[in-house]
């Protein structure tokens, strides 16, 4: 900030202008964005040799519970006490796509998009780098929880389709986030993921509390002790993407009953007002599924399970 300001010493922000504060603060919200950027690509890439924070996921606590929130600010907005310019709007959008595209490199399907290849190999501007060799583990454990918290942020960006996914897209070049076919496969293959639901003696489902630690061997290889990063990552980005649905399906509920929707269609607004409702009741129900011990209340959904079926 001195060096902006004429190497003057500045200790009252008061005394700034409007636009060299918000400037400042750009430069402070690019600084974070480029960090939380470089320890995501940390945990899932190495470009010679494997480094110790690959697979190391509570590397990603910092960024979601820190960094991400901060650049984001309240209600999906930025805070930085001062009238937004144009300019500045668009940075703060171009930072939302570019977490994006990092996600999405890591959910997309080696089936649709070439750059991602079976060799564990990614080919890029900075030459090739390589997944870790917990990716499995690793990627969906980071998209999940990066997508937590940018979800809402990013649910009416128009998000690129890449020309394979053109077809199934209704060659369209951009969409938003809930209409996004990889963001959709990514959410069934985790809702539906393998991991076997049983109830242990925490009276928990899946495995135990997330933070239980047991005599398994290290799954890691880049770890130095012999505890296990997530010992149930499947479960832990299951209930991720619940809640990430959760966050879209409460957004297109929101759209589809104010005046926003006023444009479509109004036979088309109720059917799709309709389909929101049902995917509310989906929700609803894998939670209490996923989260309750309980068999009296896990008997209430059942009725709304075969309602739900029916649907289909």
């Amino acid at each position: 900030i001195d060096e902006h300001f004429s190497g003057s010493y500045c200790n009252d922000l008061s005394k700034i202008s409007s636009e060299q504060r918000e400037e400042c603060q750009q430069r402070i919200l690019e600084c974070m964005h480029k960090l939380s950027l470089s320890v995501l690509h940390s945990l899932c890439y190495y470009d010679n040799v494997p480094l110790l924070a690959n697979g190391r996921t509570t590397l990603l606590r910092p960024v979601t519970a820190l960094l991400l929130p901060a650049l984001i600010g309240e209600s999906g907005e930025y805070n930085i006490g001062c009238k937004k310019s144009e300019a500045n709007e668009q940075k703060q959008v171009d930072r939302m796509i570019s977490l994006w595209n990092f996600v999405y490199s890591l959910i997309v399907d080696d089936e649709y998009e070439s750059m991602i290849k079976n060799d564990k190999q990614v080919e890029s501007n900075q030459g090739c780098q390589r997944k870790c060799r917990t990716w499995e583990k690793t990627a969906p454990s980071t998209a999940s929880g990066v997508l937590c918290v940018i979800a809402e942020s990013i649910h009416s960006l128009p998000l690129t389709v890449p020309e394979s996914l053109h077809i199934q897209a209704g060659e369209c070049s951009s969409m938003r986030l809930v209409e996004h076919p990889v963001f959709w496969n990514f959410i069934k293959k985790t809702l539906s993921s393998e991991d076997i639901i049983g109830v242990d003696y925490h009276g928990m489902k899946g495995g135990g509390k997330f933070s239980s630690r047991g005599n398994n061997k290290n799954d890691n290889p880049y770890s130095e002790d012999s505890t296990i990063e997530d010992e149930d990552v499947d479960q832990l980005v299951r209930r991720r993407s619940i809640h990430i649905l959760s966050l879209i399906i409460e957004k297109e509920y929101e759209f589809y009953n104010t005046d926003k929707s006023n444009g479509i269609d109004r036979q088309e607004r109720e059917h799709l007002k309709a389909m929101v409702l049902t995917w509310k009741k989906y929700i609803l129900c894998f939670e209490a599924l996923e989260m309750e011990d309980e068999a009296h209340l896990v008997d209430q959904v059942w009725d709304t399970v075969i309602e739900l079926c029916a649907a289909c």
